[in-house]
């Protein structure tokens, strides 16, 4: 068991745990070349920083803040070898390297047997695919393989045995690597004739453990479904219940013209429930219904009645519990995310610590070797240069804190303001008037309105050519439009490029938008005009080009459409939406990467339950001959069936088609045409695939798809609502999950920060209670001074010498140098004595004001005396409120604030029947039964009445309000009355 000494306060690191002994450093047995020496931070003294120590600190601190900035995991080796492994794994080369191996070894599904290799999937039409020979994909698969081995063998090596035993992921990294190698080598010996390859089924793991957010998302997940069971449960009587009532209702009868329902949907109960169940997705309403509602038109209350209560209760019910539960756990796991950033942030500024001097009362860096730093790490360059330049405002102070040096790195935090490039200065008149004409929004509006013209003329043509073929067009007059159009088009960029400058053009996203069709307009009727002299000549053009006059024309009206997209960023609400779909594709590409890896797992299950379960007729004459000896059993012509609607390129017989065929399904739309058709040419069984397919898809994965967008367009909507349309071009919101979630995040507290820096398997920082000094401001403010250490530790030696028995002083020095101990005393237990209760008589009230008892001196009513009080209150209120976390009841909170001490609080005036006191804000330092003392941030001491007032009190994001005037009590009287709830208070 290690034992810390208890007076001396330092942080030691052993320079083994760093891997230095491992890359060379040899071990003279002397302190120095084992150990760091200790850093005491109340003395002048300084970690001695030799040849290659200060290189290996600067190279840590850089791979730590790196891990930060992307939300990795610090617990890795830090030896300069492993360090220089870290930087080369994580680097772009290395993880695009991966990244395609991944994507590889997914698509091979396509080419291998089944192949997809073929224009139609309809097994009518559809040649026979081309077969790779064997071996090849199994090369390719082979190397995949290899690169996943070798990604497994460093992410071990980097973070150590003890932390690969308690990592799932990569165990089951090991497993799955394993199994998909020895069916590899199987297919190999057996020359690629087996039936059954497992590790097919095995390949969406290496995507899943790819990822980190995607393996917390799967994690919420997983802990979501037990939430919903209740729901499920609740789903599943209603089908069932309603599913018996249907029986009941719809039993056959004598009069066969009567049993329209029982025959097509009541039969029996699988039958029965099967045609519920796609009622409540919508899919066959109101066909279910319509024999028994030709019948008699009540019939109809039964299906509203299921429908209502089912489709539009108990799935939107299922849809907000599946969405609030996986909002809850998903937040849990960006808390982590966030928690990881700190930590490395943190870490890097406690190795670089080590390197300075520590002359002031904390740890503290030097500015120059964040400079150094920063210069060295890998990061987007915005964020880059602007931390760089937050240093660089540092620089006078030459040392910074950790606080300062956490604060750098709240730039990523921040969205990203694109300054675009000074205009050209022309000195001719005509030009400046050219630049400030088309400079002008008014311009752009004209531009979008040319633009809408020619999409309206298009339009018009279009219109009146619907009825005639492609050879029976006239092109002339489209294309006279066409080229009237292109040719402003072009004389509109050459303009703006004139007024911005290249540069200054450039830097607007919508300006290489529209630049780039132009030039792309102007190629291609330039190459209608060469080949086919069109619009110059109106001859009926001859086709002897690539393309043909049609083709080129058609190119041209898409384009010029697409171009008018270019209204977008000019309308606010429309550029929202539109800024939203494209951070969708960036930033959640983590929820999108789950619903690819659930199409991959169940596409490759309906390969093996169902390919070539359906095979059409091989000629459609046959259904129509007399004989039906060619015709299986299972095949039905019945109106709305699978074979009916020529649903035969929707099936099971390649990857390709299978992966359409779920997508199908997942839209709900005519679902249950697939269901029945399986379930008739293989087994009822077969339906509990496609409900399994339904639920996941449709029911959980999409609505949970549709709640982040939602957050992610909330989020930005919130960002941007209050900006003008140049602040919105202007600025890039950097979106991404841990930032929408920021708001209800809570903090780590330095305390857990420091508790998983002491946890760190390789880096072993101890760190221990720290000796601070008092400022010289309040030692004088206070009347406190600060002693010399020979006199506090001659101090703390008597008080506990006097405190413990004489028997124990010979050993008290051994004690304190070998352990922690609780320092007590005993006292000699004495018989009690029975006293007389007397009653204390207290100071009265004017013995109180005349001796000023409640008065704070004038020298101490400044506002950052108080701020220590209003940290520790904080922690107070989060302590008895259970932590304030987002899913925390607002009604029991409130209930905690009630009986709360208010002492440190933050209270500031938002209503109040005396104008003058509404906006006051300050600290809590003395509340009385009428009254609140605060403080303000202009060292004022402002007594505020509690009646006729309402107080908002914030902690962490919670914004509680007080009504003075229900609250007026005294702090010791009010923890214990029992305050009642009222609809509405006024002041």
């Amino acid at each position: 068991m290690e034992t810390d000494s208890l007076l001396a306060g330092s942080i030691n690191v052993d320079s083994q745990d760093y891997g230095a002994a491992e890359h060379g450093q040899p071990d003279n047995g002397s302190h120095r070349s084992r150990s760091r020496t200790p850093h005491s931070v109340g003395d002048n003294e300084s970690c001695p920083v030799e040849g290659g120590d200060k290189t290996l600190y600067m190279q840590q601190a850089v791979v730590f803040i790196e891990d930060a900035i992307h939300y990795r995991s610090i617990n890795h080796r830090v030896d300069a070898s492993s360090l220089c492994l870290h930087r080369w794994y994580y680097s772009r080369l290395c993880q695009w390297g991966l990244g395609l191996a991944i994507g590889v070894v997914l698509l091979l599904a396509f080419v291998e047997h089944p192949s997809s290799l073929s224009s139609t999937s309809d097994p009518r039409y559809r040649l026979p695919p081309w077969e790779p020979p064997c071996g090849l994909t199994e090369s390719i698969e082979g190397l995949c393989l290899f690169v996943f081995a070798l990604d497994l063998a460093v992410k071990s090596y980097l973070i150590g045995w003890e932390e690969f035993r308690k990592s799932k992921w990569l165990i089951g990294y090991t497993v799955v690597l394993t199994a998909s190698i020895i069916d590899w080598m199987l297919s190999i010996s057996m020359e690629c004739d087996e039936k059954l390859r497992v590790r097919r089924l095995l390949r969406p793991f290496f995507l899943l453990q790819n990822s980190s957010l995607m393996k917390k998302t799967l994690k919420c997940i997983k802990r979501t479904l037990p939430e919903i069971a209740s729901v499920i449960l609740l789903l599943a009587l209603h089908l069932c219940l309603f599913t018996m009532i249907g029986m009941l209702l719809f039993a056959k009868t004598e009069e066969p013209e009567r049993n329209g329902e029982w025959e097509l949907y009541f039969r029996n109960l699988p039958q029965a429930l099967t045609s519920l169940l796609v009622l409540l997705t919508t899919a066959n309403n109101p066909d279910v219904m319509i024999p028994a509602y030709t019948l008699n038109r009540g019939y109809s209350i039964f299906f509203i009645t299921f429908s209502v209560f089912g489709t539009y209760f108990l799935m939107n019910l299922l849809t907000a519990i599946i969405y609030n539960q996986f909002r809850g756990y998903l937040m849990m796991s960006v808390q982590t995310s966030i928690l990881r950033r700190r930590l490395g942030i943190r870490a890097a500024f406690q190795v670089l610590s080590c390197q300075g001097t520590s002359a002031a009362i904390i740890e503290q860096v030097r500015v120059d070797t964040v400079l150094e730093v920063m210069y060295r790490v890998n990061m987007k360059s915005y964020y880059k240069a602007a931390i760089i330049k937050e240093v660089q405002q540092h620089a006078a102070d030459v040392h910074m804190d950790h606080k300062v040096f956490g604060a750098l790195f709240e730039q990523l935090d921040k969205d990203r303001v694109k300054e675009h490039p000074a205009p050209p200065q022309y000195s001719n008149a005509f030009l400046q008037k050219i630049q400030f004409i088309f400079s002008h929004y008014y311009t752009t509006l004209a531009g979008n309105a040319v633009a809408l013209a020619n999409v309206i003329c298009i339009c018009t043509i279009l219109v009146l050519n619907a009825e005639r073929s492609t050879a029976e067009r006239d092109y002339y007059y489209l294309e006279v439009i066409n080229c009237c159009f292109i040719f402003w088009y072009l004389l509109e960029m050459s303009l703006k490029i004139l007024a911005f400058g290249l540069r200054g053009y450039l830097s607007y996203r919508n300006n290489v938008f529209d630049g780039f069709l132009t030039i792309l307009l102007m190629v291609l009727q330039i190459t209608i005009l060469v080949n086919y002299s069109v619009p110059f000549s109106k001859k009926q053009p001859v086709s002897h080009a690539v393309m043909s006059l049609w083709d080129l024309v058609r190119l041209v009206n898409l384009l010029i459409v697409f171009r008018f997209l270019r209204i977008i960023p000019d309308i606010k609400l429309m550029n929202l939406v539109a800024s939203t779909l494209l951070d969708l594709v960036k930033n959640l590409r983590a929820f999108a990467g789950i619903l690819v890896v659930v199409f991959y797992v169940f596409a490759v299950f309906g390969i093996w339950l169902f390919e070539g379960a359906i095979k059409p007729p091989t000629s459609m004459s046959i259904i129509s001959n007399s004989t039906m000896d060619n015709i299986t059993s299972n095949y039905s012509t019945t109106c709305g069936t699978y074979e009916q609607l020529e649903y035969w390129p929707n099936n099971f017989d390649d990857f390709a088609a299978a992966i359409i065929l779920l997508y199908n399904i997942m839209v709900v739309n005519n679902w249950q045409a697939f269901m029945d058709a399986y379930s008739r040419y293989t087994t009822e069984w077969a339906k509990v695939y496609f409900v399994c397919w339904w639920l996941t898809s449709s029911v959980m994965w999409v609505n949970l798809f549709v709640a982040l967008i939602l957050e992610n367009f909330i989020y930005k909507w919130d960002h941007s609502h209050s900006c003008s349309m140049t602040d919105m071009e202007r600025t890039r919101y950097e979106t991404s999950v841990q930032l929408m979630f920021k708001e209800h995040i809570e903090e780590p507290t330095e305390e857990e920060l420091l508790r998983q820096l002491q946890q760190h398997p390789h880096l072993h920082i101890h760190l221990q209670l720290l000796q601070a000094k008092n400022p010289p401001q309040l030692t004088h403010v206070l009347g406190v001074g600060n002693k010399s250490k020979k006199v506090a530790e001659s101090f703390t030696r008597a008080f506990i010498a006097n405190s413990m028995k004489k028997s124990a002083a010979p050993f008290m020095e051994d004690t304190l140098s070998r352990k922690a101990v609780i320092l007590e005393y005993t006292r000699e237990k004495r018989p009690k004595a029975k006293r007389k209760r007397k009653g204390g008589k207290g100071l009265s009230a004017g013995e109180k004001r005349r001796l000023k008892v409640f008065d704070i001196k004038p020298e101490h009513q400044r506002y950052e005396l108080f701020l220590p009080l209003h940290n520790l209150w904080k922690q107070y209120i989060i302590s008895i409120c259970n932590g304030l976390r987002p899913l925390s009841s607002p009604q029991l909170v409130q209930q905690k604030l009630l009986k709360a001490d208010f002492h440190g609080a933050i209270l500031t005036v938002v209503r109040s029947k005396c104008p003058s006191y509404v906006g006051t804000t300050g600290i809590l330092v003395q509340e009385f039964k009428h009254t609140f003392k605060i403080i303000t941030k202009e060292d004022r001491l402002k007594v505020i009445p509690k009646k006729n007032s309402v107080f908002a009190v914030e902690v962490n994001g919670f914004v509680s309000h007080v009504y003075g005037s229900k609250f007026e009590y005294r702090a010791s009287e009010r923890s214990v009355k029992k305050f009642k709830v009222k609809g509405s208070i006024d002041l």
